[in-house]
C-alpha cells in the first residue's frame, strides 16, 4: 500500500508534464519540494503554451504531511486542499467563488504522482491532469 506518511517521500524535484482540456493547453516544467521548518514548501515553474502563446509561469504551495494526511495550503496559509490518502489515492474538493475543484492524486510508487482536477463553475469547464515525476539528480 502507498502511503504518504513522511516527509522525505515528497521532498526533491519533480519533472511535470500537464493537460488541460478541452483545448491543446499543455504545461512543462519542475516542482521543488523543500522543507521549511515543520512544513514543506512547494514551489512549481515552467512554460504554458497555449495555441498562440507561450508563458512563464510558476506557483508556491506549503504542504503539511500527518500520517496518511497532506494539507495543501496558499502561502498566506489559506486552505487549498485537505487529503487522506488510502491505498495511495486521495481525492477532495476546493470551492473559489462561484468554481469548484474536484481533486484526485494517485501515488504511483515512490517516483510518480498523478494529479488531476476537474475544475466547474458559471464560466469555466475543464480538466487538468498532471504526471510528476521525480527526477534523478
Amino acid at each position: 500500500m502507498a502511503r504518504v506518511s513522511k516527509l522525505p517521500d515528497l521532498e526533491g524535484r519533480w519533472r511535470i508534464l500537464r493537460r488541460i482540456a478541452p483545448g491543446c493547453t499543455r504545461f512543462s516544467g519542475v516542482a521543488d519540494i523543500t522543507p521549511q521548518g515543520e512544513l514543506l514548501k512547494y514551489t512549481e515553474c515552467g512554460k504554458l503554451y497555449c495555441a498562440h502563446a507561450t508563458h512563464d509561469v510558476f506557483r508556491d504551495y506549503l504542504y503539511t504531511v500527518r500520517h496518511e494526511n497532506l494539507t495543501i495550503r496558499h502561502p498566506d496559509g489559506r486552505l487549498f486542499l485537505d487529503l487522506v490518502f488510502e491505498n495511495g489515492e486521495a481525492k477532495g474538493t476546493h470551492v473559489c467563488g462561484q468554481d469548484t475543484y474536484r481533486a484526485l492524486f494517485r501515488i504511483k510508487g515512490k517516483d510518480r504522482i498523478l494529479v488531476s482536477y476537474d475544475v466547474s463553475g458559471p464560466r469555466k469547464a475543464y480538466r487538468i491532469v498532471s504526471l510528476l515525476r521525480r527526477q534523478v539528480t
